[in-house]
């Protein structure tokens, strides 16, 4: 029953033949995502928030110090040659059919996007929470104007939640764009799998 206490994860975790891995988020690392998050179009998509720079630069900062005291659930997105190129985000909660799964993702550099490095990188992580964490759904969100996200989540396979989009702001953030969200159950993960 405890078994699982004792698995131990293989680092980094990759595709066969993928451009992409995945590896524990280490403290060395956050000055790079600070570095990221100084362009303020970068902040506004990853976060959804239609702020003027003085929030963005706030939220942004907030968000470092975060990620710098608890890096738990937080992986490095690293190239071939082990270059960090961005960071996927997830936390896990018990749902009805299991544990679920809520997920983000950042490229950081702008050399890295545009370059479907995004679905690779979400379908990896896709692999380890069904595959590894054993999660039963996936599910996310994004600024319903961020379409490229929007299009990288549908390409590898995530489905929009029918009549679920939230409105408005948070007084912690400022002004929320509205939300899309999306999901991934596992039962589509393993026909796909199937499928392959």
């Amino acid at each position: 029953m405890l078994g699982f206490l004792g698995r131990r994860e293989r680092w980094p975790y990759r595709a066969p033949n993928g451009r992409v891995g995945l590896r524990p988020l280490k403290a060395r690392d956050v000055p790079q995502i600070r570095g990221w998050l100084e362009d303020l179009d970068l902040v506004r998509h990853a976060f959804g928030l239609n702020l003027e720079p003085a929030g963005l630069e706030r939220i942004a900062e907030e968000y470092c110090r975060e990620i710098g005291a608890g890096r738990r659930n937080v992986l490095a997105l690293e190239a071939e040659d082990g270059r960090m190129m961005g960071f996927l985000r997830y936390s896990l909660r018990p749902g009805s059919q299991g544990l679920v799964a809520r997920v983000g993702i950042l490229l950081g550099g702008a050399r890295d996007r545009g370059r479907g490095l995004g679905t690779e990188a979400m379908r990896l992580l896709l692999s380890y929470l069904f595959e590894v964490r054993r999660v039963a759904a996936v599910e996310l969100d994004t600024a319903d104007f961020n379409r490229a996200a929007q299009r990288c989540f549908e390409k590898v396979g995530f489905q929009r939640r029918a009549g679920l989009t939230l409105l408005g702001s948070t007084p912690s953030q400022g002004a929320a764009a509205n939300k899309i969200w999306m999901e991934f159950p596992r039962e589509r993960w393993e026909g796909r799998q199937a499928g392959s």
